[in-house]
């Protein structure tokens, strides 16, 4: 968010581009990677994953109705990881397995890309009374604080749910 709020950043249709490449990319060598070269799929996926958030926060603090907008992105987000969570098994899961993940996350990166198109090249410069501002209401940080619980629960549901694969028979690997 810093570097979001920080300067004027520029290319953010080239910036998302490289982003959604990235996580095209990694998804797709991650469909037969294994062992630490899956670890590399997912390191790269981070840094795709990482510029598109970035393109997004730096559009979403430029906004006057930063809070508002904010919002509906945690919305949109939550909905949308609710129908993968309840559409993946009873489609994918079955004929690809845990690969399953890799093609939803690569597949929509994939649909993103005609929307590139919809982004501004550049933002203007955040004031810096506006940065000051917005950097300590209370909805910024517990914006950062929800962020933080999403990808921590994430994280937290894969640590769980590893063990009771393997003792029902499934590989704790991809």
């Amino acid at each position: 968010a810093f570097m979001a709020a920080r300067g004027r950043p520029r290319s953010l249709r080239a910036w998302t581009l490289v982003g959604c490449v990235l996580l095209i990319a990694a998804n797709v060598f991650g469909l037969t990677a294994n062992g630490s070269t899956f670890i590399v799929s997912r390191a790269i996926a981070g840094i795709g994953g990482g510029i598109i958030v970035w393109v997004a926060t730096v559009l979403v603090i430029r906004r006057t109705d930063a809070a508002r907008v904010n919002a509906l992105f945690y919305a949109a987000q939550a909905l949308t990881q609710g129908a993968a969570a309840a559409l993946i098994p009873l489609t994918l899961a079955a004929p690809f397995g845990a690969n399953a993940s890799l093609l939803v996350l690569g597949g929509c990166a994939v649909l993103v890309l005609p929307l590139i198109l919809l982004l501004p090249q550049e933002v203007a410069a955040v004031q810096s009374e506006i940065y000051r501002r917005s950097a300590t209401q209370f909805s910024s940080v517990m914006g950062l604080c929800a962020a933080f619980l999403i990808m921590a629960g994430i994280v937290g549901g894969w640590v769980y749910f590893e063990p009771i694969a393997i003792a029902s028979g499934m590989s704790g690997s991809v």
